[in-house]
């Protein structure tokens, strides 16, 4: 963007781009960088920015997938309980007292 704006002219990434950007990022990643390399401020909010996209890719294409299956249901013993049968309908409803209006 800054380049564009500057040279007014659209930014086209040449070999010869590629490679400074590669050396400029070789500079930067060495141990002594902030201390040693006299641009290491003028990068620094970039680099960070790149490694924090790098890191989020990454993340998001190495992370496990979620396992959302049920597991499946085993029923050990198969016998239907069922209690037997006291009273039938009838005395039931015989209880019921009904209103005639």
């Amino acid at each position: 963007m800054h380049h564009r704006v500057l040279c007014k002219h659209p930014t086209v990434l040449t070999e010869q781009n590629k490679k400074e950007v590669l050396l400029i990022l070789k500079e930067m990643i060495k141990p002594d960088a902030p201390k040693k390399y006299e641009h290491y401020s003028k990068y620094q909010d970039l680099l960070d920015a790149l490694i924090l996209q790098i890191h989020e890719i990454n993340h998001i294409q190495n992370y496990p997938a979620p396992d959302n299956s049920v597991p499946p249901f085993i029923e050990e013993d198969k016998t239907l309980v069922v209690k037997p049968k006291t009273t039938s309908i009838l005395e039931l409803f015989s209880k019921v007292k009904v209103n005639k209006i």
